[in-house]
């Protein structure tokens, strides 16, 4: 029975953690997302890539391939390009007001390709506000203030102890500690004898 309440104690721990997890991932996420964009205003389109993709490992939004096929555009790798391009028309809701521009790049790069199988295009020029990779909402957030908001610059990593893994360590160590006090402050009852349970004194 009392293995059964720690056990009950335990997961009911675990459950309040599970949330903070998914906090830590959509804060990944936007961090990622932010310095993808840095690089994606300085023509740093191989480091905004990598940044782009660990934000959608993190937390998976059809805006991060959107932006990762437009890295691919600029640097003139059509087959790349297409790949996230379609990536991004699989995953998107059909009424995403971004699928027609997509559509449209899709047909244009195709017409490129076609064009020019030998000779790799040249990186269109295109003005440093034009596109979704500097106006993609982050992960659950409104794309007007993602442009108008200039928040300062977040650490490279998050302090360990809002970590998910330092959460957990610790809420068990505590839950331990508490069953041990417990279990150790509990006045056990005196052994039952044949001559009974009398005071000596």
């Amino acid at each position: 029975m009392r293995r059964a309440r720690c056990h009950q104690l335990l997961g009911i721990i675990c459950l309040c953690l599970l949330p903070r997890l998914a906090v830590a991932d959509a804060a990944q996420a936007r961090v990622h997302f932010e310095r993808g964009r840095t690089f994606f205003e300085v023509d740093e389109y191989r480091k905004a890539i990598a940044e782009f993709k660990a934000a959608h490992i993190e937390k998976p939004d059809p805006a991060f391939l959107y932006n990762i096929a437009e890295c691919h555009r600029r640097l003139g790798e059509v087959g790349d390009a297409l790949v996230f391009y379609r990536r991004f028309l699989a995953t998107a809701p059909q009424t995403d007001k971004t699928r027609p521009l997509v559509e449209q790049r899709i047909a244009e790069l195709k017409a490129v390709a076609e064009d020019s199988k030998l000779a790799p295009p040249d990186a269109p020029t295109v003005s440093a506000g034009e596109g979704l990779a500097l106006n993609a909402p982050p992960p659950g957030g409104d794309p007007a203030v993602v442009t108008i908001e200039r928040p300062a610059p977040a650490p490279h990593a998050p302090p360990f102890y809002t970590r998910p893994w330092f959460i957990v360590t610790v809420g068990v160590v505590l839950v331990g500690s508490a069953v041990g006090i417990w279990a150790l402050s509990r006045t056990p009852e005196p052994p039952g004898t044949a001559l009974g349970n009398q005071s000596v004194f």
